[in-house]
């Protein structure tokens, strides 16, 4: 079948069509097509950051303030000075003004960032003070690019209030920039009395003031699980004056559950599957001699437990070169993600992809590790780069902001394995 005849921006009516209809399912401004060049045609990527073009669209909303957000799971270098691995997670959250970046450009002029970074051996920081340029934003917080922004707006009682949706399963979650993206935001005044959770037919409704609350999606929150429940009320009871959806890390998970876990089950599970090929546990450091023995003695015992529990026996290296996994072995990791429920599997995904191993990840779900060992565990080389260098500060922030995030995954998963009744 042939694909039709393409416009001058090579894009074909089928192709336009299928992505018009999917962005305004979302609620986006649709520019004029002559106004995008990179959209929908195979492009090189640009030769240098100040090549690099940056294409914006309208604001479909420029009279309320929303927080976008565009993130990045997986950023790598090498330490000029210990030749070791490091890893980041690029974010930017920005509260648009007349218009909000499209996307793929903004892949585009990430990608050759991390690619001349990559080359000089060194981690650079990205300003977004090109970005800002180019936007205009009312607002622009970069720190730590999937591609994913909104503003979402939580539902109860059948009002809509606007909120910055800071999704807990996206890789290494800037404190900082959560907290920025709930600054920048209206807040929402508490509006209600109580917080319960309720017995109803099939579950536990979460209810203020015995109102059922929704999520961002629309759907009434409905879980099985009671210790559940009651945990997602005893963060909306823990609200003061304002609500601060950016502490409430369990509701978030819960809503991303209900409103993308019954509907892309099998990308999730691939997502997390994707981990295994990469298990953080996996690749060692080629020296010092003492961090090298660190990491065997507390990585080596949790790949046996995956090799006698799974039946996965993961291969190890010394350095950031990519290696093969066993295809048998990641067939029985993966075998493991399917018995998981769409709940489990949100919360998995949001531990996996703050600690960066599927391995912990599950050992935290199947009560093998406590989260405050598996944070321990995930954490040797920072913490070797942290008794070797000394401690700075905004690391130190990030870094507890990140376990606040880790945890909350992690007690989910604690939770979702009590008794459901």
């Amino acid at each position: 079948m042939t694909p039709g005849p393409r416009n001058k921006s090579g894009v074909t009516d089928s192709e336009w069509n299928g992505f018009k209809q999917k962005n305004l399912s979302y609620g986006v401004h649709m520019p004029k097509k002559s106004s995008l060049t990179l959209l929908g045609k195979k492009v090189a990527t640009p030769k240098s950051p100040e090549q690099a073009m940056l294409e914006k669209v309208s604001n479909p909303h420029p009279d309320t303030d929303y927080v976008a957000r565009f993130t990045c799971p997986e950023f790598t270098s090498l330490c000029p000075m210990t030749g070791q691995p490091d890893f980041a997670h690029l974010m930017i959250d920005y509260v648009p003004g007349k218009w909000i970046v499209e996307s793929k450009s903004l892949k585009l002029f990430y990608s050759r960032i991390v690619i001349t970074a990559r080359s000089m051996r060194i981690a650079r920081s990205p300003s977004p003070s090109a970005s800002r340029r180019r936007l205009r934003p009312n607002g622009c917080a970069s720190g730590a690019i999937g591609i994913h922004a909104a503003a979402s707006r939580l539902m109860c009682s059948g009002k809509p209030a606007w909120r910055p949706k800071i999704c807990g399963s996206h890789r290494r979650t800037c404190p900082a920039i959560a907290v920025a993206a709930d600054m920048a935001a209206p807040k929402l005044k508490r509006f209600y009395k109580t917080a319960s959770a309720t017995k109803v037919d099939g579950g536990y409704h979460i209810t203020l003031d015995a109102k059922a609350i929704r999520t961002p999606g629309g759907e009434t929150v409905l879980v099985q699980n009671r210790a559940l429940a009651e945990a997602l009320a005893a963060e909306w009871d823990a609200q003061k004056t304002h609500i601060e959806f950016s502490r409430m890390g369990i509701n978030q998970l819960v809503n991303s559950a209900i409103d993308r876990g019954a509907v892309d089950r099998s990308g999730l599970m691939d997502e997390l599957a994707a981990y295994g090929d990469t298990d953080l546990l996996c690749y060692r450091a080629e020296g010092p001699v003492a961090l090298v023995a660190r990491q065997t003695a507390a990585w080596d015992p949790l790949l046996d437990w995956a090799e006698a529990r799974f039946g996965a026996r993961l291969r190890v290296t010394n350095g950031i070169v990519a290696i093969e996994q066993d295809a048998a072995a990641l067939a029985a990791l993966r075998a493991r993600i399917a018995t998981a429920d769409r709940f489990q599997l949100c919360a998995l995904r949001a531990a996996v992809g703050i600690c960066g191993s599927l391995i912990v990840g599950l050992a935290v779900a199947d009560g093998h590790l406590d989260i405050e060992r598996a944070w321990q565990v995930v954490n040797i080389d920072e913490d070797w780069q942290k008794e070797k260098w000394g401690e700075d500060a905004q690391a130190t922030a990030n870094r507890a902001g990140a376990f606040a995030a880790f945890s909350q995954a992690g007690h989910m998963l604690q939770l979702l394995e009590t008794d459901p009744h």
